[in-house]
């Protein structure tokens, strides 16, 4: 990193119950913090402007702000600020030194004694009525109880607190009834924030959610949301930071990213932080054309998912359909759904540092049949890297589930979109861990076709090396459309030369390395 990267001008001294985030935390999570000179840093849930000494330092609409090695970074969605008495824009290419421990890093759900000052209400209130009749910029806070069919249309700037005591909170309860929770259909209440609340049974139609904000720069932060009788839990747009939620049991998905509330241009820089993502599709449903499991985004820029876990879905961990491109899947946990990440219809991804375990492990064969080569721990369907970027799978830990694959690269006809034909090229899949010991005794790592084009094998765009493989000396590789293929096989082809496989140990001994490389 160039020196003027590491330059240390600001030093930080954390209160004693900020400790345990000293080291990458976020502005949500430490929500002050003072610099060695006694300037307190804090964050204006508003707009998450940046605030120093209650001035602000020149910076709005930034997602998140991080603590790194006493360094101030900040997180826009599309590129990465670090503060040395000024905000500093750099590349997207250049990060801090994030953790790399995979899955969450901060407490997910409501937390107890969050501080609010602002309207007061309870549940004898009408929620409707109360929002409608303050104005924009208002803070709600909502006392301990349960909000019957609960609803609002939500205005710009508004903040809504749910209390909560450590046993009992705020709940909106849509009684199986209601659509909607709290909503913005007119993409119109940009910089709202949704911190701290339950929200249950909610009837939201298929392909909606009792969250719907189209407007950007939504924080929806620490909230649990459960038990959607039909669709999502919650959809955001453009600049949404979903950060710190439990979103489970949901009928049909856990969320939806979705183009801006117009429909006339995608979603840009939203990220997902430290969400658990769990148990949504819990009937193994059907849903809408096969859209269901933890949640899928369509036509994003800069989309990012970091500090997941996404577990036990009836559907993919993670899945990105239609035209995103220079989307983040980084430091997730993905385990016990039908895919880990399903990057489908889409351009430049970077998939790093995540832990990919038992993905198409439940019983369920039907939803990962063989012959379709579908079920990956990172599944790539007519994806790939454009303009002279990449779809990069890196050094993450793959274990496939009984009926899962590992790298599952799949083209068909499927037309093209506004960066370039959805064609799988230009990926390369590097220092990664794949066991391949548990899986099905069929094809697991790969690419396949059925378009009648050739070029996915023959144009030298596909790569992979440097990996480590457990049990790769079995029939695990295909090439070609040859879907039993061998470890010396695939060599042969020119990939992996730089990979190494070790033999699968078994109860009797801990066996050596295979000879064969």
């Amino acid at each position: 990193m160039p020196a003027l990267l590491i330059a240390l001008l600001l030093g930080f001294a954390f209160p004693a119950w900020a400790e345990e985030s000293a080291e990458a935390t976020t502005i949500p999570v430490a929500a002050k913090i003072t610099d060695r000179y006694g300037a307190e840093w804090t964050q204006r849930l508003s707009d998450r402007a940046v605030l120093k000494a209650g001035r602000e330092t020149g910076i709005k609409d930034i997602l998140e702000v991080w603590y790194l090695n006493h360094e101030v970074w900040a997180w826009t969605g599309i590129d990465w600020l670090r503060y040395a008495e000024r905000w500093e824009p750099k590349l997207r290419s250049v990060k801090p030194a994030l953790p790399t421990a995979a899955g969450l890093r901060v407490p997910t759900g409501p937390q107890k004694d969050v501080p609010c000052e602002g309207v007061k209400l309870t549940p004898a209130d009408n929620i409707t009525d109360a929002v409608a009749n303050h104005p924009e910029g208002t803070t709600f806070c909502f006392a301990v109880g349960t909000y019957k069919r609960a609803y609002a249309q939500v205005k710009k700037g508004n903040v809504f607190i749910g209390a909560f005591d450590g046993a009992n909170g705020a709940v909106f309860d849509g009684d199986g009834y209601t659509w909607h929770a709290l909503f913005d259909l007119e993409g119109k209440a940009s910089h709202v924030t949704i911190r701290n609340l339950f929200f249950r049974n909610y009837a939201s139609p298929t392909q909606d959610a009792p969250i719907v904000i189209w407007a950007p720069y939504l924080l929806f932060q620490q909230n649990d949301v459960g038990g959607g009788t039909q669709g999502a839990g919650v959809w955001a747009s453009s600049y949404a930071l979903v950060i710190g939620n439990r979103i489970h049991h949901n009928a049909q998905e856990g969320f939806k990213v979705v183009h801006d509330g117009s429909g006339a241009a995608p979603a840009v820089g939203v990220t997902f932080d430290s969400n658990e993502i769990a148990h949504n599709n819990p009937s193994n449903g059907y849903w809408d054309s096969g859209e269901q499991g933890g949640g899928k985004a369509w036509n994003t820029q800069y989309l990012t998912f970091w500090y997941n876990d996404s577990h036990d879905n009836n559907g993919p961990g993670f899945w990105t359909d239609y035209d995103n491109i220079d989307t983040l899947y980084w430091y997730n946990k993905s385990s016990y759904n039908t895919h880990g990440i399903e990057h489908e219809i889409s351009y430049n991804a970077s998939i790093i540092g995540n832990e990919l375990v038992q993905n198409g492990g439940h019983d369920t064969h039907s939803a990962c049949p063989g012959w379709y080569f579908t079920c990956g721990a990172v599944s790539i369907e007519n994806s790939g890297g454009v303009n002279g970027g990449v779809i990069e799978i890196a050094h993450n830990r793959i274990v496939p589930g009984k009926y899962g694959r590992a790298l599952a690269y799949r083209e068909q006809n499927r037309g093209s979109g506004q960066y370039g034909p959805w064609l799988v090229r230009n990926v390369y899949a590097h220092h990664n861990m794949i066991d391949l010991s548990q899986g099905l005794k069929e094809a697991q790592v790969g690419a396949v076709q059925d378009r009648g084009d050739n070029a996915i094998f023959t144009d030298g765009s596909i790569r992979f090396g440097y990996n480590e493989y457990v049990g790769a000396a079995s029939h695990h590789f295909t090439w070609l459309n040859n879907g039993w293929m061998s470890w010396d096989q695939w060599l042969a082809h020119g990939h992996d030369a730089h990979s190494t496989d070790t033999a699968p140990a078994s109860p009797d001994c801990p066996c050596p390395p295979d000879s064969r490389r």
